[in-house]
């Protein structure tokens, strides 16, 4: 099983990631959740995670500082969960070597693709 960091100040929205699927199904599992950007970078300093799913807007940290901090010291891939259509967000995140950058709500199966995708990666 590969462990999951959901990053989302919505404590629904992190909520709504863990329901959308299956994660065991798809060998992942949700093994921690944080508010915003630097909570998620404390997390990842006691524990390691496959993959970190993140929202864009969050206080303290977005999630575009938090993709930078984590791509200045490891490859961990990053999924951006957002509610905000805006072009300038995803061209930077895809700068910073994002996995995608999917709208909120997401699809199960759109979800499920990029799962498999980045299983077959790791």
């Amino acid at each position: 099983m590969y462990d999951i960091l959901i990053v989302d100040d919505e404590p629904a929205s992190r909520k709504a990631v863990e329901y959308v699927i299956d994660w065991e199904r798809h060998g992942f599992q949700i093994a921690g959740e944080a508010s915003n950007g630097k909570e998620a970078l404390e997390r990842m300093a006691s524990q390691s995670f496959a993959l970190v799913i993140t929202d864009i807007r969050m206080p303290v940290m977005d999630g575009l500082q938090l993709a930078e901090r984590i791509r200045a010291a490891s490859d961990v891939p990053i999924l951006i969960l957002s509610g905000y259509e805006d072009f300038e967000y995803a061209r930077r995140a895809m700068r910073l070597g994002v996995e995608d950058y999917l709208m909120k709500p997401v699809e199960a199966q759109e979800l499920a693709d990029k799962l498999a995708q980045i299983r077959r990666q790791l």
